[in-house]
């Protein structure tokens, strides 16, 4: 990249910088969630804060793990030309263990058995086969 398209870029990004700031500035604003924690924080007895900790930790938990596989999967084309291997295959399966896993903790930290989970993904699904919504998006189709 020749020096001024280097400059053409410098440029831009300072013509941006206002408009980052006053995008900070609202933010900031519109973080309502501070002022929940904080409350929570003050009127929750320990054992809420611990239960919802636990919620916390399996659901990041959960996330992380899902994240990698999603990870491995672009390293599928990125790295392997779009064929997956055997070693690929075996690295996402114990991937998507680590999701099992985090999901399991996560339905008993909210009380639900994982049975629970599967059964009511079932006549989720049956329901939008029976209404024909599988396509789309919206929880309630």
């Amino acid at each position: 990249m020749s020096k001024a398209q280097w400059r053409d870029i410098e440029m831009e990004w300072s013509d941006l910088m206002p408009d980052l700031k006053e995008y900070v500035a609202m933010t900031r604003g519109a973080a309502i969630y501070r002022d929940e924690v904080d409350d929570f924080v003050e009127t929750a007895s320990v054992g809420d804060l611990a239960k919802l900790t636990k919620i916390f930790y399996a659901s990041m938990g959960l996330s992380g793990e899902a994240g990698e596989v999603c990870n491995k999967v672009k390293k599928i084309l990125r790295d392997g030309g779009g064929v997956l291997s055997n070693e690929m295959k075996t690295k996402l399966l114990g991937e998507l263990g680590g999701v099992a896993w985090y999901l399991v903790a996560l339905t008993e930290e909210l009380g639900f058995e994982i049975e629970d989970v599967l059964e009511y993904n079932y006549e989720q699904i049956l329901g939008r086969q029976a209404r024909n919504t599988l396509k789309g998006d919206g929880d309630d189709r």
